[in-house]
């Protein structure tokens, strides 16, 4: 069965949106709190996690019974999905196939030759080839996002990175050498940003946003902030004793920055994100 989510246009009066934003609010508190009990409960089942949290949840923020029963569903069948994929060997998890960038470097060299010979038959080949070097790394994002999906229930929530204008501020001479400005020009992130939207809307899932700001050069396990401790591309190491690969620790401390905005310090132990490994 798809479950889609449809928006249609709502006009509601200033007292209505107040209701509205803090209902939306203490729900996401009831979540937040069903999720640290479901977290920690030991042959977890909806039976147990109401009787720890519905009387307290009740009195501390007065939602109204059809809601609190709610969060507790969709925080129990995030717990139980999270021990399933831990079960699985899927917790850091990277998508995407290296072989990818293999074939897509093979075909920018065809690019350069057919551009550096000029003529009209290598232009019309060009054409094609350009063409191809689409269609190629669209399936690839769409091939991604899928893999993403797959791994979520509905209700649960993706957290992506703000990108926008990055290729402005991260492509710069100043601030990025010239393989990595080109590497910037090529990055597909909007359309991949956008295939793992439609599939969320497909799956009944929520995408939400958190600012980039230095979680490629923050320490995922003290916090610490430091340029030099991205060694490379993909290796980062910090003096606490953490080295690990360089996406992964940034998809760690982006976990952390939404569950941190949305009143959630602790939270899940943070050794599940997902990693697109592909640009």
């Amino acid at each position: 069965m798809i479950t889609r989510t449809v928006v249609f246009p709502m006009s509601p009066t200033e007292n209505q949106k107040d209701s509205l934003l803090q209902t939306s609010n203490l729900y996401t508190q009831a979540y937040t709190f069903c999720l640290e009990v479901a977290w920690n409960t030991k042959n977890l089942s909806a039976v147990k996690v109401h009787q720890e949290t519905y009387k307290k949840l009740k009195i501390s923020l007065g939602l109204k019974s059809q809601y609190l029963c709610s969060a507790r569903n969709r925080a129990v069948e995030t717990v139980k999905a999270m021990r399933g994929l831990e079960k699985k060997g899927k917790n850091n998890r990277f998508l995407g196939d290296p072989r990818w960038k293999e074939q897509e470097r093979k075909v920018l060299f065809h690019i350069s030759r057919l551009q550096s010979k000029g003529t009209k038959s290598a232009k019309r080949t060009l054409k094609k080839v350009s063409g191809r070097l689409r269609r190629f790394k669209k399936d690839c994002d769409y091939v991604v996002a899928k893999g993403l999906i797959s791994s979520f229930l509905p209700g649960d929530t993706i957290v992506l990175e703000k990108l926008t204008n990055i290729k402005q501020r991260c492509g710069q001479k100043r601030n990025a050498g010239k393989k990595h400005r080109i590497k910037m020009g090529r990055w597909s992130f909007k359309r991949l940003e956008n295939a793992i939207k439609n599939y969320a809307e497909l799956g009944g899932i929520y995408i939400e946003y958190v600012e980039p700001h230095y979680t490629s050069q923050m320490c995922s396990k003290c916090g610490v902030i430091l340029k030099s401790n991205r060694k490379s591309q993909s290796c980062y190491s910090c003096s606490c004793g953490l080295k690990l690969n360089a996406d992964l620790n940034a998809s760690r401390n982006i976990s952390t920055k939404w569950r941190i905005a949305n009143g959630n310090a602790l939270g899940l132990s943070v050794n599940q994100p997902i990693v697109a490994d592909y640009n």
